[in-house]
């Protein structure tokens, strides 16, 4: 896909995905990344902050369990 801005995305599903030739590293991104937003990577566990309210969400995952690799950027 080539963006607007010039930029050139290339995806396939199993990848390798690429911007303008240079291959994502996805271990230097977080899973989410956001004020107020909490989530460490392979804990199965997102916490939201906002005002001093504090929402802890546990999707209790099997970290022995095969995972099924998936990421969103956008």
């Amino acid at each position: 896909m080539d963006t607007t801005a010039g930029h050139r995305l290339e995806m396939a599903y199993e990848g390798p995905h690429s911007i303008d030739g240079e291959r994502i590293d996805y271990n230097a991104y977080p899973l989410f990344d956001g004020p107020g937003v909490d989530a460490p990577t392979d804990t199965g566990k997102i916490t939201f902050r906002h005002d001093g309210d504090k929402l802890t969400l546990d999707f209790d995952i099997n970290q022995g369990a095969a995972v099924l690799p998936m990421r969103v950027i956008g």
